[in-house]
């Protein structure tokens, strides 16, 4: 049997396994529009039994491309938050032991506090998702996207604002029940100073806040030696805008990494009762459709993996990948392929 028809026996086994809500028009998730589409299996002619690779464009040498001001093409951004912390110190266990610092836990479990910093984190996970290091506490962001970027922000932003609104509404109440939990865990563990009412502040919304910045990155022809800059200081900043333009480059190549390694590792060891998560297949196809809109670099290369994962993950379908040991095999040569090329760039 050759290597079109084992693919083809695997397609056939993996529609006759899979569940009915993937099967359209007698195809196995095929020219589907859904999360999960098909896995491409483009098969070579020949008998070769080994699982087929897809080419990828050689990269081309440092030295072939030429580096344009990342000034023209990102922007400074800075978010800053603040939040209660639910973490505060218990001042009778730490008296008791004489050394040290014993902290309690506010707010355990589900509830409005708890919801004000789920809001908050995805705040912060958004901005870390889409956004690229530049310095500690400062991202770089692609003008070219940036509306898209800060109308999500916004949104996200106002969910928040939303979640630490309905708990400065209920906070007598919900201040009320969590002193009385801590009351009653006192009792039980004999620490009668767990629960103190000047753990909690009168105005919880004072607690939190979120701010954002966006600055532009200074050219360097902007640098004036009348001023006293120097010769040195100008060719220095250059450089330093040319290392940020290649770093950007590799920030995006680690992001893009991360999942394929991931994928590489469940697919090899996958085990058919196992459950399959679609994640295995949106993990990549996120990062790469993130990357593409946070990408400033503007190394031809570092756009190009971009679209070869996007283009690769977007071909994988999760249903067939768990039935059939062919398709696995195909995605993990593929992936290899890919992330070999990846690293060679990093």
């Amino acid at each position: 049997m050759n290597m079109q028809s084992q693919l083809q026996a695997a397609l056939d086994a993996a529609t006759a396994q899979a569940p009915m809500d993937v099967i359209q028009n007698g195809n196995v998730g095929i020219g589907t529009t859904n999360d999960d589409v098909a896995v491409s299996l483009a098969a070579p002619a020949n008998d070769d039994t080994s699982p087929p690779q897809r080419s990828y464009p050689q990269v081309t040498n440092d030295d072939d491309v030429t580096f344009t001001n990342i000034s023209d093409r990102a922007l400074l951004f800075t978010l800053k938050r603040s939040m209660f912390s639910t973490n505060v110190k218990d001042i009778g266990k730490t008296n008791e032991y004489g050394a040290g610092h014993v902290t309690k836990k506010l707010f355990k479990g589900n509830n409005l506090v708890a919801d004000a910093r789920s809001a908050y984190d995805k705040v912060y996970t958004y901005v870390m998702e889409n956004t690229l290091p530049w310095d500690v506490g400062v991202r770089l962001a692609n003008m070219l996207t940036f509306q898209e970027f800060s109308a999500k922000l916004r949104e996200l932003i106002a969910d928040a604002d939303a979640a630490v609104a309905k708990l400065d509404a209920n906070w007598p109440d919900v201040r009320s029940a969590d002193h009385q939990r801590l009351t009653q865990l006192g009792i039980c563990h004999n620490n009668p100073d767990l629960a103190l009412w000047s753990d909690y502040p009168d105005d919880i919304s004072a607690c939190y806040s979120i701010t954002t910045d966006i600055d532009p990155i200074a050219k360097a022809d902007g640098l004036d030696p009348r001023y006293g800059v120097t010769d040195e200081q100008i060719e220095g900043y250059k450089q330093r805008l040319v290392d940020a333009n290649k770093n950007s480059g590799t920030n995006v190549i680690a992001n893009l990494l991360k999942p394929m390694h991931e994928a590489i590792i469940k697919l090899t060891d996958y085990d058919e009762d196992d459950r399959m998560s679609k994640t295995i297949v949106t993990n990549m196809t996120g990062v790469a459709d993130r990357m593409s809109r946070a990408n400033v670099c503007d190394d031809p290369r570092v756009a190009q993996h971009i679209a070869d994962l996007s283009t690769l993950a977007g071909g994988l379908c999760k249903d067939i990948l768990k039935h059939s040991k062919v398709a696995r095999d195909v995605a993990i040569a593929e992936l290899k392929a890919l992330e070999t090329k990846m690293e060679g760039f990093v």
